[in-house]
This record gives structure tokens, sequence and C-alpha cells, in this order.
């Protein structure tokens, strides 16, 4: 049931989300840009997990690695600016 291609995407979903959540950090929540950072890996996400061929059984292991994404690099975001002295 879980193989390499899975894992494989699972880790590129992690680290996209990371990236977009540490974007979407400098902006206000609930902004054009916020939200371009938001949904722009999860359509990444989606065409990924079709072209591989995964099936529906895979969405919540996607949700789980995507919110944990999005949070984990606005987390960073907002420590390297309280760090640096931008806010």
């Amino acid at each position: 049931m879980i193989d390499d291609s899975f894992l494989s995407i699972i880790l590129y979903t992690f680290f996209i989300h990371i990236s977009f959540g540490l974007i979407g950090g400098r902006y206000e929540r609930y902004s054009k840009p916020w939200a371009r950072c938001l949904y722009i890996p999860i359509v990444i996400t989606i065409i990924l997990r079709r072209v591989v061929g995964l099936g529906y059984w895979s969405v919540p292991y996607f949700i789980v690695v995507a919110l944990a994404g999005q949070v984990l690099g606005r987390r960073i975001c907002k420590e390297t600016m309280n760090h640096t002295g931008n806010q």
C-alpha cells in the first residue's frame, strides 16, 4: 500500500509547503498573497498525486503533511523576523 512514490510525494509536499509557509508568513493573514501561498502548493500536490496515481486513500496523509509544513514554515518565518528585528 505504501511505496516509494508515496513517500517521495509526501516529502516533496512537506518541503514545498514549508517553503510557501516561509513566504506566506511575511504577509498579512487572509490577504491575496497569503492565499496564493496557501493554495498554489495545494494545487501542485493534487497534480502530483494524480500523476503518480495515488488514490483517495492518500488524501488524509497529504492534508496532515500540508498543514504541518505550512505551520512550520510560518513559525520559522516569524522566528526569523523576530531575531532580525523586522516586524
